[in-house]
């Protein structure tokens, strides 16, 4: 059980490296996140919404 747990047994030079690649990784999760929050909705202009066509009855009453 020992030599199974001396994989967890790093060097100084080792956990440096292993806390700089987990702080990017939850930079990138963090920013990635806020970019998702933050996002603009498309805008739909009022000259792009379709008109209702009118019912048989109304062209009907108005002739």
């Amino acid at each position: 059980m020992k030599r199974l747990l001396r994989i967890f047994e790093l060097s100084n030079s080792e956990q440096r490296v292993v806390l700089i690649v987990m702080f990017i990784l939850i930079t990138i999760t963090f920013v990635e996140y806020q970019r998702r929050i933050h996002r603009h909705p498309v805008q739909v202009t009022s000259a792009a919404e379709p008109k209702p066509s009118p019912s048989p009855l109304e062209t009907h009453d108005e002739q």
